[in-house]
This record gives C-alpha cells, structure tokens and sequence, in this order.
C-alpha cells in the first residue's frame, strides 16, 4: 500500500516533532513516570487509573474500521487492534514515559510491559502503523511488518488517520 503522506514526509526530509500542546496533564507531570495496571481502549491507547494515555509514535486502527484480509474480505481490523494491544499489555503492569499531553488531554507517552516497547510490539506485529507525521521512531518496525504482510499489511486498509477524517 502506497502511503502518499508518508512518501511526501520522507521525500522532504521532513519529520515533524509531535504536535501537541506542551501543558502538563492535570493528573500527571510530564517528568513522573506512569505505571501500573492499564485497560485497553483500543490499539494505540489504554488508561492507568485516570489518565488516558496515547501510545507516542504509532496510529492503530479505529475500534469500528474494517479492512480487507488477503482474500479481499472485510473484518473488523480495529478490534483485532485492541485484541492484539490487549495480548500485549497480558494483564501486567504498564510504564509509560510522558512526552507532552495531546488536543483531547490524554498523555502521550511510549509504554512497556516487562521492558517491551508497546508501541514498538503493535507495529511490528503489524496491527499499527508508525504514525510518521509525528515521529520516525517505529519506521523500521513498519518496513519489517509490510515486507512479512503481517496484520494489516497483509490485505488492504485505510490509513487510520484518514479513515478518521473521513467519519
């Protein structure tokens, strides 16, 4: 799949630092680190207590998105998303290291489980992609996952963010 933003980003040289707004989440200063037991929300976001947290770097799936498999058939890829961030979190304790705090007020951060970058697993197994308007930092995780046509890649889909737009 051709992604044109992508292509544009890296022709250009252009890789944009994150976006957000620089104001400290009211539950938690960019400097703490975050952890404990997280609930999935989706692919890219879970809570830990009250704070809502955005996996940095990466751009799953929406919850209601479908894509198409190998065979051109739709399923529901968005919550295969949560399914896999679910497997990955496994019921262990989550740390997140705060970045700055996003538009919507959830805390952007990149997140481990037992050392294992979150962000890095959904990628890589192919249920994410690296959201490179805001960071390169999952690019070689995204060129491993299309080349092996894991999750995602191995049909067809609609770049989240644009499938959001779209809504």
């Amino acid at each position: 799949m051709i992604r044109p933003l992508s292509l544009l980003l890296l022709a250009s040289g252009v890789v944009a630092v994150y976006g957000f707004a620089r104001t400290p989440s009211p539950t938690i200063a960019q400097t703490d680190t975050l952890s404990g037991l997280a609930d999935v929300i989706d692919g890219d976001t879970i809570r830990i207590d009250d704070v809502y947290v955005r996996l940095f770097g990466i751009d799953a799936p929406e919850s209601e998105q479908t894509c198409k498999d190998r065979q051109g058939e739709l399923y529901r890829c968005g919550l295969l998303a949560t399914a896999v961030l679910e497997e990955e979190v496994g019921g262990r304790s989550v740390t997140c290291f705060p970045i700055e705090t996003d538009h919507y007020g959830r805390t952007v951060a990149t997140c481990e489980v037992a050392g294992r970058d979150l962000g890095d697993a959904m990628v890589r197994r192919g249920f994410a992609v690296a959201y490179l308007r805001y960071s390169a930092k999952y690019q070689e995780a995204e060129i491993e996952a299309r080349k092996a046509r894991r999750g995602i890649w191995a049909g067809s889909f609609e770049e989240p963010e644009v499938w959001r737009h779209r809504r």
